[in-house]
């Protein structure tokens, strides 16, 4: 009954009290080559791409210049936690406060995969069944440059939680490359 009553008060909680809450994203482009080399002072230009849904009250445009403060790197940490720059831009005469982070491309086939097997372990209570799937995939559809057994042990390995053990990625941007910009609401005074 108490998780029932938490559902509730959580669906109807306005959405204005999450929104200080909840970072918001803002997709950007770089014309020139970001790696993890940026010390604190540097600013670099980005050009807007997409809006995140909380701040369409920022008033940029599609491919607007903005111009961004490095303030520190943060290195790449265990549990697959990539590395990204604390940040720092102006708007309208005050400093917004954030990070940005390299943007990964999501495959729908590898995402609506891994959440089957999640769902399927779950509802079968199997603890094996997400590693059979896994080893079942290498062997059918071997990953590229490996063999068959290669792919099945690769396969078998990223699906165990042993994967977290695994440090994240270093910031590494190409030329035109994307980028997002994470930041609390701007009518809020929260650090990130």
């Amino acid at each position: 009954m108490r998780y029932l009553i938490l559902l509730f008060a959580l669906l109807f909680m306005p959405i204005s009290a999450m929104a200080s809450v909840i970072p918001d994203r803002v997709y950007a482009t770089t014309p020139v080559e970001i790696k993890n080399n940026l010390r604190a002072g540097h600013k670099a230009d980005l050009n807007i791409l997409k809006l995140g849904a909380l701040s369409k009250d920022l008033k940029y445009e599609n491919g607007e210049a903005v111009e961004v403060i490095i303030k520190d790197y943060v290195k790449p940490k265990r549990g697959k936690r990539d590395g990204y720059y604390k940040i720092e831009f102006n708007y309208n005469g005050s400093l917004i406060s954030g990070k940005m982070t390299v943007a990964k491309k999501a495959d729908l086939k590898d995402i609506s995969i891994k959440a089957g097997t999640t769902i399927a372990g779950h509802v079968l209570n199997a603890t094996f069944l997400p590693q059979a799937v896994a080893v079942s995939k290498g062997l059918i559809k071997p990953n590229e440059n490996q063999t068959r057994l290669q792919s099945a042990g690769t396969d078998l390995y990223e699906s165990t939680p042993l994967t977290y053990i695994e440090t994240g990625m270093e910031f590494d941007v190409p030329a035109n490359g994307i980028v997002i910009l994470q930041f609390r609401s701007p009518n809020t005074d929260t650090e990130e």
